[in-house]
């Protein structure tokens, strides 16, 4: 959704070109067919930017496997779908699939809520084999209750990032999610409202939350209208100033030390994006209590 380089992996080239997403959406294809024939996986798919075929150097490459059974064999042909797209991108490709049992995703025995199911579900998605969005369930947590937990989530991960990580080691993941939170809690967010639609006007539908410009501008107006925009502003420039960077530094612009001192300024920026969640929470929490 939005990665986050270092400097070392920019200079040795593991950036990824947009074509390079659509060769990776062509050889996952390829081996998810061959899992689903082996009788391993019942079906597959992508989804996300890569499904939408707008996936950029930032982009992540998100896909599902639906196990056919529990047995270690569909565990290990699942290990080999993604192992073998490593492989054959060379690491440049950051695929991390959710891999769940098809009985999991019947009974909705898994981690992920119905708001990101309907973000998961979404008429823009490649698939192989059966179709596990025919019949994958998810818990009926009330709107407030998803939106509370997810909340609390992405501040837990960004104080621990701050207090815990090196500026400098972005695998962390900490200035990634401070960067991709108007997105993120954006869409969560609107999900809620518009579930809540008797309490304020938004739109009735998403139809392409994986559509940045699409959330990001309804996000905007939501958080406008509330009086909370500022620090939705300051997050959505810091992430198009990375932008900027990481274009520049690719072009061979921005030297090392350059490059290191505005990473290290965004970390310095964690405790103001927790600010800016907590600012989300006691503006609309109350809503569904």
């Amino acid at each position: 959704m939005g990665r986050v380089f270092s400097y070392s992996a920019i200079e040795a080239g593991k950036v990824p070109q947009p074509h390079d997403f659509k060769q990776a959406a062509v050889l996952f294809a390829e081996l998810a067919e061959g899992g689903i024939r082996s009788g391993a996986i019942d079906g597959s798919f992508i989804y996300g930017s890569v499904a939408l075929g707008v996936a950029n150097y930032r982009s992540d490459f998100d896909a599902l496997l639906s196990l056919n059974s529990q047995r270690p064999s569909s565990y290990s042909a699942a290990r080999v779908i993604t192992q073998q797209l490593l492989l054959e991108t060379e690491h440049t490709i950051p695929v991390l699939p959710i891999v769940q049992t098809k009985n999991a995703l019947k009974v909705g025995n898994h981690e992920m809520d119905r708001f990101f199911g309907q973000h998961l579900m979404g008429d823009y998605r490649i698939v192989q084999g059966n179709d596990p969005a025919g019949y994958m369930e998810f818990a009926n947590h009330p709107a407030g209750e998803i939106l509370s937990s997810y909340l609390f989530q992405k501040k837990r991960r960004l104080a621990n990032s701050y207090a815990i990580a090196d500026p400098l080691d972005v695998n962390e993941g900490g200035i990634q999610r401070m960067l991709e939170l108007p997105q993120a809690v954006g869409r969560k967010l609107l999900q809620a409202v518009i579930e809540a639609d008797h309490v304020l006007e938004v739109p009735e539908t998403l139809q392409r939350t994986a559509e940045k410009s699409m959330v990001l501008g309804e996000t905007r107006k939501l958080l406008r209208d509330n009086g909370i925009g500022e620090g939705f502003e300051g997050l959505v420039v810091a992430n198009d100033e990375y932008d900027v960077l990481l274009e520049e530094t690719i072009k061979g612009g921005v030297d090392e030390e350059t490059y290191h001192d505005v990473i290290r300024g965004f970390h310095a920026n964690l405790p103001i994006a927790i600010t800016w969640i907590e600012q989300v929470e006691q503006s609309f929490l109350p809503l569904f209590r």
